[in-house]
């Protein structure tokens, strides 16, 4: 088993806006994301990070903890949750 890469305990929740509500900006990024090979995935969702950052943040630094680096599947889950987010068309912890 790997060790965790820094103490989860550590970190400061209260640095992320946990407002359930989607800004319209999220949604158009969100609803925006394309479906299909990975290749033209990935370069969007780089792009699109600074307007969902509040949105992924917490998952990449989550990602970061369990020690993730595999970028297909770091890709892969938060796209995951686009998806979720799109569906029931607020945050994954709203």
């Amino acid at each position: 088993m790997s060790k965790i890469p820094y103490d989860i305990f550590q970190r400061n929740l209260s640095t992320y806006d946990r407002n359930s509500e989607l800004t319209p900006e999220e949604i158009t990024t969100l609803f925006s994301f394309p479906v299909g090979d990975f290749r033209t995935r990935a370069p969007r969702l780089k792009r699109s990070q600074p307007s969902i950052g509040r949105l992924i943040q917490p998952v990449i630094d989550a990602l970061d903890m369990m020690g993730v680096t595999n970028t297909k599947i770091r890709n892969n889950v938060i796209e995951s949750l686009i998806h979720g987010m799109v569906y029931h068309q607020c945050t994954y912890w709203g």
